[in-house]
Parts: C-alpha cells; structure tokens; sequence
C-alpha cells in the first residue's frame, strides 16, 4: 500500500509496504494504493569495473542485471556509461 511520504532525496518514490516489508515505490506504479505492475524493490549493489545492462529507468533510478544475471535498482546518479 502507497503512503503519502515521498523520499526526500529521491523525488517520484513513495514510502509503501510491499509483502509486510517496509519500502519505497515509484508513484507511477501505483493506483489507488495497489501495485498496478510487477516490481521488485531489491536494490542492486555493483563495484567498481561492473558492466550494467539497463533495463529500465525511472524516476532518476535505473533497474539494471550485471554480468551474473543479478537485477536490480541502482541510483542513475551512480552510475557512468561507456562505449562498448
């Protein structure tokens, strides 16, 4: 369920509790309080060297997979492009 607290830092992600853990969202996918798409809040933790496959971006956040097949979401801000 989406509550009204946005994060301070991270403007469009919402405070909400997914599966009784307690999380945030981005507000576009959610409608009337419900999910209204598949999302995993897991938060992806690359090192440096790191090659990430974008997936998705939204809110200033991207979901990525690194090269093991692990996914998740990772601050754009964190992130550098490079030619391949």
């Amino acid at each position: 369920m989406l509550e009204n607290e946005e994060d301070i830092e991270f403007s469009g992600w919402h405070a909400c509790e997914i599966a009784g853990h307690e999380t945030y969202v981005p507000a576009i996918f959610v409608c009337d309080g419900k999910l209204t798409r598949d999302y995993n809040p897991t938060e992806l933790t690359p090192v440096v060297g790191d090659v990430l496959e974008v997936r998705e971006i939204v809110c200033a956040w991207l979901f990525a997979e690194n090269d093991e097949g692990v996914t998740g979401w990772i601050p754009a801000e964190r992130v550098a492009s490079v030619d391949v």
